[in-house]
């Protein structure tokens, strides 16, 4: 029970972190960004490459990359419910398709491990805890964040945004403290809490925090114009 709301509590505070960083960040210009995610994926390489396992350096090089290419990515999709909802519909599949053919390969012994090799440890954001391991791919942080940037984009609100995709986490690790066997993929829940977001702000008929600017109003009947 411990490991599973710790992991709960750990997952929901790197989501708010991805959901806000693209939006601390949104005036910065797009090719920083870039560079940024190069000078990171550099340094990834390079530690993946050499087998470096400088734990707990390499979640940092786990996350400026994963947070960097979902800004990126946030930034290049177009900010509308449908372009928005087909990327994650697609990321959605092609993580339910990992799991189900990762899905005869044995991992317990990983699972019951706290220590991993280098080039785990450049495949995950891993954390050594008292009672176990916690460990999140970078293709979900990279979802996050790119949810961040379209909801960044949109003038949206981060409260709105976090509480979907703090939904998206509680329906998952539910499902994994029913089955402490199970191996879910993560990214169709992080669908699911955006749709939420989506539901949540619609319900709310909720505008973007500059209320009084004329420029930045009406993100919500923008939305539901999209989404009809």
């Amino acid at each position: 029970m411990i490991a599973v709301l710790s992991s709960l509590v750990i997952s929901l505070a790197l989501a708010l972190l991805c959901l806000a960083i693209p939006r601390r960040f949104q005036r910065v210009s797009t090719w920083q960004v870039a560079v940024v995610f190069a000078a990171g994926l550099a340094l990834w390489i390079l530690g993946a490459a050499f087998s470096l396992g400088w734990y707990p350096w390499t979640n940092v090089a786990d996350f400026v990359v994963a947070v960097g290419a979902g800004m990126l990515l946030g930034r290049a999709i177009p900010a509308r419910f449908w372009p928005f909802f087909i990327f994650l519909l697609v990321m959605s599949s092609l993580d339910v398709a990992q799991i189900l053919l990762s899905a005869t390969h044995a991992t317990h012994s990983a699972a019951q491990s706290t220590n991993l090799p280098a080039d785990e440890l450049y495949a995950n954001f891993f954390l050594r805890l008292p009672w176990g391991k916690y460990s999140i791919g970078p293709f979900d942080l990279l979802m996050l964040a790119a949810i961040g940037a379209y909801w960044s984009r949109q003038g949206g609100r981060l409260f709105v945004a976090f509480v979907g995709m703090a939904i998206g986490f509680i329906a998952a690790y539910g499902i994994l403290y029913a089955d402490r066997g199970l191996t879910l993929p993560l990214i169709p829940f992080l669908m699911l809490g955006w749709l939420c977001s989506i539901g949540i702000a619609r319900s709310r008929s909720d505008r973007s925090p500059a209320a009084g600017s004329g420029a930045r109003s009406g993100t919500i009947s923008k939305i539901r114009q999209e989404g009809q």
